[in-house]
């Protein structure tokens, strides 16, 4: 994750749904987890945050495509500030132990609508000073997963590592690879279409 600054007009309705479009259609879910799999431990990486669904009846709503997890808008009369915070998960399609977690975070300063002419139709989109701290990370459970349960590699680090090494490793350069080209590489490429 890296500060990415853009000042432009955008229709922010439209990147909403174009960027919920493909994280659904790419089969990302939403962190929190839906209905059926809100009880604590049933995530994937088997727990959830502290604090969350301590009271699991009063989170039946969420769907696996509610990505928001922070919304704040601030109107101080002539600026308007808003923050959205969108996190969601991919399992990988190469290990079952792997997963990519990607966290939009985007900021505007000084928030403005503005009537647009397109073609003979006006429309009302944004304008202000955007910022990305957006963050995709691959994560990894081999070890807590699979080899803390196999009973002659559990305690040994020796052999842990050699299972990483020789079996493993080119699995995870091939995961590592896809998360870089494709699952980053795709989601920037709809971030400049309405930014850069």
């Amino acid at each position: 994750g890296k500060l990415e600054k853009f000042t432009k007009t955008v229709d922010l309705k439209g990147f909403y749904k174009e960027l919920h479009d493909f994280l659904v259609d790419n089969d990302f879910k939403d962190i929190m987890g839906e209905k059926k799999n809100i009880a604590v431990g049933d995530f994937i990486e088997g727990w959830t945050k502290a604090g969350e669904f301590t009271e699991n009846n009063a989170n039946e709503n969420r769907t696996g495509d509610i990505f928001e997890t922070k919304y704040s808008w601030s109107n101080l009369g002539s600026v308007v500030d808003f923050e959205l915070i969108w996190e969601c998960i991919l399992k990988s399609k190469i290990t079952q132990y792997g997963w990519y977690y990607f966290k939009l975070d985007l900021v505007c300063r000084n928030l403005k609508d503005v009537e647009v002419l397109e073609g003979n139709t006006k429309k009302i989109m944004q304008s202000g000073g955007w910022e990305f701290r957006n963050h995709i990370i691959y994560r990894n459970s081999i070890e807590r997963n699979y080899l803390n349960k196999i009973p002659f590699i559990q305690n040994s680090p020796k052999l842990k590592n050699m299972y990483r090494h020789y079996i493993y490793e080119k699995i995870l350069d091939d995961d590592v690879h896809y998360g870089v080209n494709v699952v980053h590489g795709n989601i920037y490429k709809l971030l400049k279409k309405y930014f850069a």
